[in-house]
């Protein structure tokens, strides 16, 4: 299937990036300043220290501060905003209520100064598949847009999942078609150039430079659905891009179809077996694997491994830690399917992921092998 065009020529203008020197936020940024609509590019961030461009304007901020965020967004006048910022899922210690202050308290408070100020027009939040609820097997299968939602009170359990997506409601709560329009991108997990050594590809190849690439953690039955960096970053702007044409004219997508106060899942459009996933990352690497020598360790065992590694943490660190590895919300994409539904994206604007999978993986090992190879240099 060919890629469509985003919608022509729309304007973007002024842009600002929350996060943006995140993952994803610079990534985006990037993109930003090679689209000839964009007039500036902006970031807000707690740290801007990181993934620098010379060409963007960085502001320390603290998107819970009211005054804060007034004094900037008054000062950088931008059209269109991405909120891309998040903190780590699974940060230690854990702390539910920087959840609720970062995420719930943080995108209220960008919401209220953001529609204060004629000047924005549109406010694209960096949702997640998390925030659908699962069935009774603790699964996500093919979740469409109108699938149920988590929803609050942010609680000490799921306190992650529930932020994203109370701030999701918000988000698309707040929308108001004549003179402030909203949209949340639900997107699986991300990979690619850039990630963190605590993502998929960069693990899945210290599995194999440490020779613990037969060892097979779960039944590989449960489906994983992530996207790729810059399908990511691409959907993010193809998404803008429409909501501008939609507010400045008639939005030209194959079915007409609204887009700002919606939703729209995006993932590679690729669900595969987790194992299978990082078989490929394997064979990209050098070191293909065959089903014959591995060691499987059935998804019941890893539960159990997990829930005991968990017990021993809380007892040791009297919760204020957790397991860097064997942890169940971190392991679940191992036992458990959580796949999205992009039906949405590409019938209403036409959208698909402009990379295949196979592609990325190629460019993700390539990347990371480089970048694990300096580590080792240095």
């Amino acid at each position: 299937m060919a890629t469509a065009s985003p919608p022509k020529h729309p304007h973007l203008g002024a842009v600002l990036v929350t996060g943006g020197c995140g993952f994803l936020g610079h990534h985006l940024v990037r993109a930003l300043l090679d689209n000839p609509s964009v007039s500036s590019v902006s970031v807000l961030s707690r740290n801007p220290r990181q993934n620098r461009y010379p060409e963007v304007s960085y502001y320390v901020c603290d998107i819970t501060s009211r005054e804060n965020v007034q004094t900037l967004f008054k000062k950088i006048q931008p059209r269109v905003i991405f909120h891309t910022a998040s903190p780590y899922a699974y940060s230690d210690p854990p702390n539910p209520a920087r959840f609720q202050r970062e995420i719930v308290e943080g995108t209220a408070n960008l919401l209220a100064c953001a529609k204060e100020l004629p000047s924005i027009t549109s406010f694209i939040y960096t949702s997640s598949i998390m925030v659908y609820a699962t069935n009774a097997n603790r699964e996500c299968i093919m979740a469409d847009e109108e699938s149920d939602i988590l929803h609050g009170p942010v609680t000490r359990k799921n306190a992650y999942d529930e932020s994203k997506a109370t701030a999701d409601t918000m988000v698309l709560a707040a929308d108001d078609p004549t003179h402030f329009r909203t949209v949340c991108v639900r997107i699986s997990g991300i990979y690619g150039e850039g990630e963190s050594n605590d993502s998929v590809t960069t693990r899945g190849l210290n599995m194999v430079y440490s020779g613990r690439a037969n060892i097979q953690l779960g039944d590989n039955t449960s489906l994983f659905d992530p996207i790729y960096i810059h399908n990511a970053v691409h959907g993010h702007i193809f998404i803008a891009n429409a909501l501008i044409d939609e507010l400045d004219g008639p939005l030209k997508t194959k079915s007409n179809g609204k887009v700002h106060g919606e939703a729209f899942n995006l993932s590679d459009d690729s669900p595969i077996p987790f194992w299978d996933f990082l078989g490929k990352v394997f064979a990209e690497a050098g070191c293909p694997q065959t089903r014959e020598g591995k060691t499987v360790i059935p998804n019941w065992a890893v539960i159990a491994m997990c829930c005991i590694a968990e017990c021993m943490y809380w007892i040791l660190f009297l919760g204020k830690r957790r397991p860097k590895d064997f942890l169940r919300k971190k392991l679940e994409h191992v036992y458990r399917t959580r796949t999205l539904n992009i039906e949405k994206a590409k019938g209403r604007l036409g959208w698909y992921p402009p990379i295949p999978m196979d592609e990325a993986i190629k460019r993700s090992v390539s990347w990371c092998v480089e970048k694990m190879g300096k580590a080792k240099s240095n």
